[in-house]
């Protein structure tokens, strides 16, 4: 086995890579998310507020379930 700097290199990388995997695991299920909402014509509503969400946002975060305003509320509101 390699030394100190080695064993904290592998635990870094290894930590990283589960990282990824998890953020692309997140990923996925946004994408199943947004794809079974297509399917149910309810894709582009957010799911606060029920209004419909701008092309412009759609367009720039495809897989977003929330307007701008309903996401800067939902990150204001404190959970307990």
């Amino acid at each position: 086995m390699g030394d100190a700097a080695d064993v904290a290199q592998y635990n870094e990388s290894s930590d990283l890579n589960t990282h990824l995997i998890a953020m692309k695991a997140d990923e996925l299920s946004e994408i199943e998310h947004a794809l079974v909402k297509f399917q149910e014509n309810e894709y582009g509503v957010c799911e606060l507020t029920n209004k419909s969400i701008p092309i412009a946002r759609l367009e720039a975060m495809p897989l977003t379930r929330f307007s701008v305003q309903a996401q800067r509320d939902a990150e204001e509101t404190p959970v307990f």
